[in-house]
């Protein structure tokens, strides 16, 4: 992601996000600007919608998509120690939490799925999953979903605050989401994703 500035405080960010027809995510003072996503990174995230929309309609559990802007922090005026981002995908359990009267800031994530891109997975693996188990007592579940193989990183939160990892893998496997009682199958998320052949590696 492309810094766009630097010294900003909460309130002038999201004065200037909520004027903007652009996203961008706040980090500790600093704007950053949000990358373009690929076409397979939109069918992800379609398909994810779809299937999960389906599962949770008439259920306690609502799903939202990447429009969502997410506090993880205290969202103290000078900004330290805050991130305002905008995950792929996020379910709430029970009702929405939200910063002020506006209702466009949200503060109680169930379930966080995050689309891997080669210009933001090692935030989303690192200092952002930091940041999500520090600051968002609310989160069971953290997803990392492929765009380069059918494979979910599963993280799931333990007694105790530990983050266990299930990895899922192949189109027939099931990512299983206790904590809204709720499955996907891998087929149905990589729905019309086409990856490149695997080939064997050659015997010299």
């Amino acid at each position: 992601m492309k810094k766009i500035g630097s010294n900003f405080t909460v309130r002038s960010y999201l004065e200037m996000e909520r004027a903007s027809d652009e996203r961008h995510d706040f980090k500790d003072g600093d704007v950053f600007e949000r990358n373009g996503e690929s076409p397979a990174h939109n069918d992800i995230s379609v398909n994810l919608i779809v299937e999960l929309g389906k599962r949770l309609r008439d259920s306690g559990h609502r799903v939202r998509g990447k429009g969502t802007l997410l506090r993880v922090g205290p969202g103290e005026s000078q900004g330290r120690n805050t991130l305002l981002t905008f995950p792929d995908l996020v379910v709430i359990s029970g009702e929405p939490q939200y910063q002020d009267h506006l209702k466009d800031v949200l503060l109680n994530p169930s379930v966080i799925v995050e689309i891997l891109s080669e210009s933001t997975e090692l935030f989303d693996r690192g200092e952002k999953f930091q940041r999500y188990r520090r600051w968002l007592p609310s989160l069971t579940d953290y997803l990392l979903v492929s765009q380069t193989a059918p494979l979910v990183e599963h993280f799931t939160r333990k007694e105790g605050d530990v983050w266990e990892l299930h990895p899922i893998s192949g189109f027939e496997a099931v990512v299983e989401i206790k904590s809204v009682n709720c499955s996907l199958k891998l087929a149905d998320i990589y729905r019309r994703i086409e990856f490149p052949p695997v080939e064997d590696d050659e015997e010299e």
